[in-house]
């Protein structure tokens, strides 16, 4: 059946393939914003076990969404091509050898899951995945997990034992130095600010202490002294100076 165009059943009809092509074609300028700019990946880049050696043809899935891949090495020798975005999100950090060395590691210690696994997997990804928020002051200052715990939980477990109480996490000693036997203890929150590698010392009378130090010592509460301090006191003032109580 032919339709003129004055005809308000054909107009209907021209009214809604127009729209229909137009929500088609701003889908695809939608997607090709949202894309946003081209994520940059280099050889050399090291997620997790992985060590990036080149980009290579692009996949495309069942539902038709197109994922840059790259080829990488592993730590274990194998070469593997893995997705870009799964790389960069820590989602794949090994050509698998980590999670079967995992898998075998909690039949024989059984603590996946515990606060202290935690423990050990969060040291690994803050020293080698560059997606973690922290990883600048760890892997990007180049701090790494030695080869016997970064391979092995049970490693770890045997060296470090467990931690005294549940206040205590693991510190470097030597806050330029890595995570490694000989260079970790368990420490509570105001140990380890006394070895932060921020820390500000102060000399009086002859002694020489970090600010939490000090403070412990002038029975005086740590921020008080560190704003006293930080809004340019001398150390004789900030010490002596009694500290205002609050009226109830």
């Amino acid at each position: 059946m032919a339709l003129s165009i004055h005809d308000p059943l054909a107009r209907c009809v021209l009214r809604n393939l127009r729209g229909h092509v137009l929500n088609r074609a701003g889908g695809r300028h939608l997607r090709r914003t949202q894309m946003g700019t081209r994520a940059s990946v280099k050889s050399g880049d090291t997620y997790g076990r992985l060590t990036v050696v080149k980009e290579v043809e692009r996949h495309r899935q069942p539902n038709g969404v197109i994922r840059r891949r790259v080829l990488c090495r592993c730590q274990c020798g194998v070469q593997s091509v893995v997705s870009l975005p799964n790389l960069r999100s820590g989602h794949t950090t090994s050509c698998g050898c980590a999670q079967r060395a995992a898998g075998r590691d909690n039949r024989t210690h059984g603590y996946a899951g515990t606060p202290l696994y935690r423990t050990w997997a969060l040291m690994i990804q803050r020293c080698y995945n560059h997606q973690r928020k922290n990883y600048d002051r760890y892997g990007g200052r180049g701090i790494t997990v030695c080869k016997r715990w970064r391979e092995a939980f049970a490693a770890f477990l045997e060296d470090m034992g467990e931690p005294p109480t549940q206040q205590h996490s693991i510190d470097r000693i030597n806050n330029d130095g890595n995570y490694e036997p000989g260079n970790c203890r368990w420490a509570t929150a105001l140990e380890q600010s006394r070895n932060s590698h921020h820390n500000v010392t102060l000399s009086y009378n002859g002694e020489t202490m970090c600010i939490s130090e000090w403070a412990e010592k002038l029975n005086m509460a740590y921020s008080a002294l560190y704003f006293r301090i930080a809004g340019g006191w001398s150390v004789e003032r900030a010490f002596s100076q009694p500290v205002r109580r609050r009226r109830a």
